[in-house]
């Protein structure tokens, strides 16, 4: 099980290296070209939330098409909402806020994927309700990707071999993206020292 996770998640790790080029390119892109990427991203999204998610479709009166996208014209949603709704709020009807809650309470330090394709993690709730967050392979490879970004501007670049070390200051289990993302990265690339956030 653990060599299929490995396997799985170095195959995340490497395209979030690609990537991680692509989404340099995109920062010196003009303007038009970024703002038109945007919206086709934007637009994609609301068609697919619009198409697959029972709150979205009702929230937004029905399937809007990607190139109907007008941002200004959707009504906002928030995390009350969401946590209210969330059964109905999802795409993939296997991801019951009950599921998912139990899954929470079990998690350890390791990165455990729910269903084995899913990483589910939760706010603290600083905020006064705690969220509840889940993350697809090709989600978290995006996360990965800006990561990897944010390290390269601080001269931290992943690779072999190793030269460079990197501290992460993480959550003490895997509830928390501080805690999966030190764990998910941990396949060689980075000489890191993880530390857990509440021990001194």
């Amino acid at each position: 099980m653990r060599l299929a996770y490995g396997l799985r998640n170095l195959r995340d790790v490497t395209r979030a290296m690609a990537e991680r080029e692509a989404v340099a390119a995109r920062e010196r892109w003009p303007r038009e070209r970024l703002e038109a990427f945007q919206r086709e991203r934007l637009g994609a999204l609301v068609e697919h939330a619009s198409t697959y998610s029972p709150f979205y479709r009702a929230h937004y009166g029905g399937p809007i098409a990607r190139a109907d996208v007008r941002l200004e014209a959707r009504p906002p949603v928030t995390k009350a909402m969401m946590m209210d709704r969330f059964d109905a709020f999802v795409t993939d009807p296997r991801l019951t806020r009950a599921a998912l809650e139990r899954n929470l309470a079990s998690v350890g330090v390791r990165d455990e994927l729910f269903l084995g394709e899913y990483r589910v993690m939760a706010s603290g709730g600083s905020s006064g309700q705690k969220g509840i967050y889940v993350y697809d392979r090709a989600a978290w490879t995006a996360f990965l990707t800006g990561g990897m970004r944010w390290t390269s501007m601080m001269g931290v670049a992943p690779r072999l071999p190793r030269r460079r070390r990197l501290a992460q200051v993480a959550a003490p289990d895997g509830k928390h993206m501080t805690s999966r993302g030190a764990a998910s990265l941990s396949v060689g690339i980075f000489r890191s020292l993880r530390l857990s956030a509440t021990q001194p």
